[in-house]
């Protein structure tokens, strides 16, 4: 049955560890069977691989406070883990949010990419249509980015969250709950030691050494990112002040020909139908400006602002995981110094007579083993973390040049197509303004001076 099934699925989560991979994918797979990030192709179907996921069907649910949406996941795919090559799923935002954090912290080094922002601000009483569209798409592109990854595409986290049903999802996440709560004292723990371990060092050595920061192609690499990021958004503001600025031009076109269409009741028949004309092209203008700012915020504007979250987000996610990374290296270092240096000065109490005991040299030269142990795993793991990013950072470049390179190619065209259109409307009333003859001097004068009317027939009787 389901729930026997079910039930098995999450036994096998209990027992299998992080790293475990199984050499074929079994029947029911879970977060832990696969690994987290493939580290090849052998597994890759021949031909070219299919992998679609398209997000539609929101549906409101619960009511106030409790108030969110559903939305329906349809997977198409040929990749061999997963168990169907179509199948559907129903996640709300949260769920976005757990796999997006989860893959952050099983793939260190990795740029995830971002999610849309959360919106507390627009939530319960303006949950509109308009915002839950704009939703739909953003976590379409972010699910689909996965599944483009070249390493993300194989996670066992995203083969979870696409095939699991309510029951196992649901277990799934009070788990990895239970997990978090766990690690959370030695995270604590462990940011004590790195605040409090250069000030050990320094009252040892009475000097001020502390945490060394990131030197070489390391430090290159966060001020070209940080810079990029400065720029990227000062373009996205500019950005946003054209959309503004074209909107308001457009409005501006359909009040001009409003009031033109207006002026026209008051000047002389001949010339009224070009007022009329001149009008009704201001409002063509304006209509088809509005178009264009429209087509200029969907093509430009919003992945100007998707390119500008996904350095923030994503990039500087996985810096910030190589600086972990690093200070966690140094700070167990410098834990080794002040160990090494207590260690010596024990040795040197008990040299000189002092009443050291045996046992306590001896714990502290396996405390020193156990932190150089500590530290190598720590230089291994920012190696590993700098090399993950290295070839992320890589591909990301290219990925967002060619985006950028897009962005600006619509830019363009958009612009060149208002230009053309709006010269063109212009360009067609040209004809019918040189083709309108003023009237002459007299003509006007004895129209602004009528004559006085004829006086009335008398009857006489």
């Amino acid at each position: 049955s389901a729930t026997l099934r079910h039930k098995s699925y999450l036994r096998q989560l209990n027992m299998l560890s992080d790293t475990e991979q199984p050499a074929t994918a079994p029947e029911v797979q879970t977060t832990d069977e696969v690994q987290s990030v493939g580290d090849s192709t052998s597994s890759m179907p021949a031909g070219e691989v299919k992998f679609e996921i398209t997000v539609c069907d929101p549906v409101k649910q619960g009511e106030g406070v409790n108030m969110h949406v559903t939305y329906r996941l349809c997977t198409v795919t040929n990749l061999p883990q997963y168990r169907w090559s179509e199948f559907t799923a129903i996640r709300r935002f949260s769920d976005f949010v757990w796999l997006r954090n989860r893959l952050e912290e099983r793939n260190r080094g990795c740029i995830i990419p971002p999610l849309p922002e959360k919106g507390i601000n627009t939530k319960v009483f303006t949950l509109t249509g308009e915002f839950i569209e704009a939703r739909r798409k953003a976590l379409a592109q972010f699910l689909n980015r996965l599944a483009q990854h070249p390493k993300m595409c194989f996670s066992s986290d995203l083969q979870f969250f696409l095939e699991a049903n309510e029951e196992a999802w649901a277990a799934q996440k009070i788990q990895s709950n239970d997990e978090k709560k766990e690690g959370r004292s030695f995270s604590e723990w462990f940011q004590n030691v790195t605040q409090n371990a250069s000030v050990a060092m320094a009252n040892a050595q009475g000097g001020t050494h502390g945490i060394q920061p990131e030197t070489g192609i390391h430090q290159q690499m966060n001020n070209y990112h940080q810079n990029l990021e400065t720029h990227l958004a000062d373009a996205r503001r500019q950005t946003e002040r054209l959309l503004r600025k074209q909107r308001d031009l457009s409005k501006a076109y359909s009040a001009f020909g409003k009031a033109i269409t207006n002026l026209g009741d008051c000047e002389p028949e001949n010339l009224r139908p070009a007022f009329i004309q001149v009008g009704q092209s201001s409002e063509a203008v304006s209509l088809s400006t509005a178009e264009d700012a429209d087509c200029f915020a969907e093509r430009c504007e919003v992945p100007m602002k998707d390119a500008t979250r996904y350095i923030i987000k994503g990039v500087q996610s996985a810096l910030q995981a190589r600086t972990a990374a690093w200070n966690k290296q140094e700070t167990l270092r410098l834990l080794g110094k002040n160990k090494d240096l207590s260690l010596k000065r024990y040795q040197q109490q008990k040299a000189n007579g002092g009443k050291v005991k045996e046992e306590t040299i001896c714990q502290t030269e396996q405390e020193l083993e156990d932190l150089k142990r500590q530290t190598d795993q720590a230089g291994e793991e920012h190696n590993h973390i700098s090399e993950v990013l290295a070839s992320e950072l890589g591909r990301f470049q290219f990925e967002r040049s060619d985006n950028i390179r897009n962005i600006l190619k619509e830019f363009a065209l958009i612009q060149a197509r208002n230009a053309k259109k709006c010269a063109a409307e212009w360009n067609s009333i040209i004809p019918e303004l040189d083709a309108i003859e003023p009237e002459c001097p007299a003509v006007l004068r004895q129209r602004a001076n009528p004559p006085p009317p004829p006086p009335p027939f008398l009857f006489f009787f």
